[in-house]
């Protein structure tokens, strides 16, 4: 079971990246897919034997409302059969691995062979996006968007990446990483973030960071943990500046990060000046409210949306594009939009909902001792609020190595929650 677990961590990390290169046949990009179909099939073998009794009934209340939300959704809007089995596919291929550790207990030997794999593959990420900076910048192209290590995605990148130092730190405050060990690790696994001008690491760093320390803190020691977590974040926001500022200096329009935050025509030109739909172009906000006003013309679509894969492009090609892609396309920057725009409020509240019950289960079993799961655990705090924010600056759904970890490592920790109570 460990192998399956390897070979879909480094399918999702390095499929896409290597289809794309040339190296391997596209079909390759349907590696993921293949090794979750094959854990559907044990998730249901070995689930049917126990009664998934290591899965929380607040987890199947959340699931069962989000398939009847997006049937019902599908249903109201008459979406076709492509474009369904497009959003099926998009929103459903990732979630048997929630239930795989609720089914198999997965040791802490293994687990520390799965997350040191992990670590391993996040070492190449530097490099290769100081590469693609070069290479972008020698072909005239001084946006940081080409920067995606083997993730494909620049803000995907630094989303995963965050998560990946979340954990890092958890670890640390356990007492399973030395302070030296965790200041070089996270100067490797943070590097591409500062050549990639996501500016959205400014919020999505510190929050998490200041969430891992609170997590683990206990009640006696807060101030100390509050006080190492400013220090971390004001190292990180040391280097992140300059770095960011010195690249950013290149392009004719660009200005340096103080002035971006602080300049309100810079920040309307970036968060949204309230486009309507139909624009070819969208700000931060306007990915967001513009499509709720643009539902809200019809309760029922207000709640339950356009319908599932009624929004997006489909790489299977026309058949399986959604009626609305063309025309709002252009608003598709995150997953929050995107849940909006498919699924209504009710996707979105259930879709917080899950998140939510992950935060919950991860600082339980970060506070019941200081073994591996725990350590882990520590560390997803901070990955559900990553992944939170991060939902509302990048569509995390269509990223595999996001979506294909954070279920499977959340079910690790949920399904202990279980057997601690148990």
């Amino acid at each position: 079971m460990n192998a399956l677990i390897l070979a879909l961590i480094a399918t999702v990390m390095l499929s896409g990246w290597a289809v794309d290169e040339g190296w391997l046949p596209r079909l390759a990009k349907l590696a993921p897919e293949a090794v979750s179909g094959v854990v559907l099939v044990i998730v249901i073998a070995l689930g049917a034997r126990d009664r998934f009794r290591n899965v929380r009934p607040a987890y199947w209340l959340v699931f069962a409302s989000a398939a009847l939300s997006l049937a019902f959704g599908a249903m109201a809007n008459a979406v076709d059969p492509g474009p369904l089995v497009s959003a099926l596919r998009n929103y459903a291929r990732a979630v048997p691995l929630f239930f795989l550790p609720a089914v198999y207990l997965f040791g802490d030997r293994q687990l520390r062979t799965q997350l040191l794999l992990i670590l391993l593959l996040c070492m190449p990420q530097f490099p290769l996006a100081w590469q693609q900076r070069q290479t972008a910048l020698a072909w005239g192209n001084t946006s940081g968007d080409e920067v995606v290590g083997t993730l494909l995605l620049s803000g995907a990148l630094s989303v995963f990446l965050i998560a990946v130092a979340c954990v890092l730190l958890g670890f640390h405050l356990k007492g399973r990483l030395r302070l030296a060990c965790l200041l070089l690790l996270l100067a490797i696994v943070l590097a591409p973030t500062l050549v990639n001008e996501t500016k959205a690491t400014l919020v999505m760093l510190p929050v998490a960071m200041f969430a891992t320390f609170l997590a683990t803190a206990q009640p006696g020691a807060r101030l100390k943990y509050t006080v190492a977590a400013t220090a971390f974040v004001a190292a990180f926001v040391a280097a992140f500046v300059p770095v960011y500022d010195h690249f950013v200096a290149k392009r004719d329009s660009g200005v340096p990060i103080a002035e971006f935050f602080t300049d309100r025509d810079h920040l309307r030109r970036y968060m949204g000046e309230g486009v309507p739909v139909g624009a070819t172009e969208a700000g931060r906000t306007d990915a967001v409210l513009t499509p709720l006003s643009y539902n809200a013309r019809d309760p029922v679509q207000f709640a339950l949306g356009l319908g599932p894969g009624n929004v997006t492009l489909s790489p299977l090609g026309h058949g399986f594009s959604g009626e609305y892609a063309r025309k709002l396309e252009p608003f598709l920057k995150s997953t929050v939009s995107l849940l909006i725009m498919e699924g209504g409020l009710l996707a979105l509240g259930l879709a917080l909902a899950l998140n939510w019950l992950v935060f919950q289960d991860a600082r339980v079993v970060a506070r019941s001792g200081n073994d591996l799961t725990a350590a882990l655990a520590a560390g997803w705090v901070g990955v559900a609020v990553t992944v939170a924010l991060g939902s509302f600056y990048a569509n995390l759904v269509a990223h595999e190595a996001i979506s294909y970890l954070f279920w499977f490592f959340s079910g690790v920790v949920a399904a202990r929650r279980m057997r601690l109570a148990r």
